[in-house]
């Protein structure tokens, strides 16, 4: 069980961005986070959202409306909504990051003899 936080690396990146930061109560170990990056080819944004989605699955046991008294009532469910939405906004900044590939057609359709019938957009 090791707990590792060096904001130079990948690891501590994705730990930073889920705030997982405190060596005495952490979420995940390193081996965890590196199972992140590794499924997400060590992109920290989305090595970040997949860990949020985790934590809010082991969180979503704990997400009930408790009521503390007759006027003060705490849901547990926002908490697992609020690492849902930072896992969404986590995924848009990787899009936004990631190299686009633009095709330029938008029929690339041959016809029974393989004469090409697409509609070019493009220059030719």
């Amino acid at each position: 069980m090791t707990f590792t936080y060096d904001t130079d690396t990948a690891r501590g990146k994705v730990r930073l961005l889920i705030g997982d930061t405190d060596s005495d109560s952490y979420d995940f170990e390193d081996a965890e986070v590196d199972v992140f990056l590794s499924q997400e080819g060590s992109n920290v944004y989305r090595s970040a959202a997949l860990a949020l989605r985790t934590l809010a699955t082991s969180k979503v046991k704990l997400a009930r409306r408790v009521r503390l008294s007759w006027n003060l009532e705490v849901d547990r469910g926002d908490m697992v909504k609020n690492l849902l939405a930072l896992a969404d906004s986590y995924e848009a900044k990787a899009d936004q990051d990631a190299p686009t590939e633009y095709w330029d057609t938008f029929d690339d359709g041959l016809d029974r003899f393989g004469v090409d019938k697409s509609k070019y957009v493009g220059t030719t």
